[in-house]
């Protein structure tokens, strides 16, 4: 029986947190609980405590955010398949045990279905993890579901720590990076199986924040960008990613492409809707010609592109 490391960060989730611990222990799987609570003021830490004897490790001590937490967590996980999950996220009935029968195929990385939740409605979404696209799509629209994806040991601390100065999309990078050093012979994308229920109440972080998710999203664009123009120099100072030359030469016009979209989508749309990637989405789908005329005009100028500006490091990776 494989053993499974789940850590949770946590603050100020006392309504739902113990929803999340209660369904991991429903698994009664050999499973380790890892919570690390940021000195939350509400009823949280009476919580973890009540279960304080079903959880490998928890503390409750001030931190610098959610990527900061996930790391030294990270540090106690003694697990074969690690993940995190949010606080107001749970697990689906009977899906440690699915996600354990996966990794007897010796894969590296599990992606399954996710359940969104709309603020308690009850008609729900089935997100799916697979990526019919490209890894320079999944980049440009950011598909996958973390909670739904679970990693092998070795390699999730091949891929850590986890950025620290990344607070919305550290999954993202962390997933593009595995990606585009490996590919995806490794990965089992489960499209049957449901994993884990996400809630996305009105307050929810990734409700609230969309616009920061977006900037951080354009960040990495550029990151991604450098490290391909840097994919064949020999220098301490190249990009933050590893990447594979193979999918540099089928993506690198890709990567320009998404780049140059997202020029226009800065430019071309209201405040509001630049907020959301499913505009993005959206416009693809509905006028693909006068995208691809938009491209053919701007052609000229791909060179010039540089990637967004950023006050994050994308060196010393």
């Amino acid at each position: 029986m494989k053993k499974f490391s789940i850590i949770i960060p946590s603050f100020n989730q006392g309504k739902f947190i113990e929803r999340c611990i209660r369904s991991i222990l429903s698994e009664k799987k050999n499973v380790e609980i890892i919570i690390i609570d940021g000195e939350s003021s509400d009823n949280t830490v009476d919580i973890i405590q009540a279960y304080s004897k079903e959880i490998a490790y928890w503390e409750s001590v001030p931190d610098k955010g959610q990527s900061h937490a996930i790391n030294k967590g990270l540090e106690k996980c003694t697990g074969e398949i690690i993940n995190w999950i949010a606080c107001d996220d749970f697990l689906e009935k009977g899906s440690l045990r699915k996600i354990e029968k996966a990794f007897e195929n010796d894969i590296d990385v599990y992606c399954g279905l996710a359940r969104i939740i709309e603020n308690d409605i009850v008609t729900c979404h089935k997100i799916s993890s697979k990526y019919t696209y490209s890894w320079s799509f999944t980049l440009a629209f950011g598909q996958n579901m973390q909670p739904a994806t679970f990693w092998k040991q070795q390699v999730f601390l091949e891929m850590a720590p986890v950025r620290e100065d990344l607070h919305y999309i550290m999954d993202g990078y962390m997933w593009l990076k595995y990606i585009l050093k490996y590919g995806y012979s490794r990965i089992c994308f489960d499209n049957k199986n449901i994993v884990v229920n996400v809630d996305m109440q009105i307050d929810a972080k990734s409700v609230k924040h969309i616009d920061k998710f977006y900037n951080e999203w354009l960040t990495i664009f550029s990151w991604i960008k450098d490290s391909c123009d840097n994919a064949n120099k020999a220098s301490k100072n190249s990009a933050c990613f590893e990447i594979n030359q193979h999918l540099v030469c089928n993506e690198i016009n890709k990567i320009n492409f998404y780049l140059l979209v997202d020029r226009m989508f800065k430019t071309g749309l209201s405040k509001k809707k630049r907020l959301r990637f499913d505009v993005l989405v959206e416009i693809i789908k509905k006028n693909p010609l006068w995208l691809i005329k938009y491209y053919l005009f701007e052609k000229s100028n791909m060179k010039k592109l540089r990637g967004i500006p950023s006050n994050i490091d994308s060196k010393g990776f």
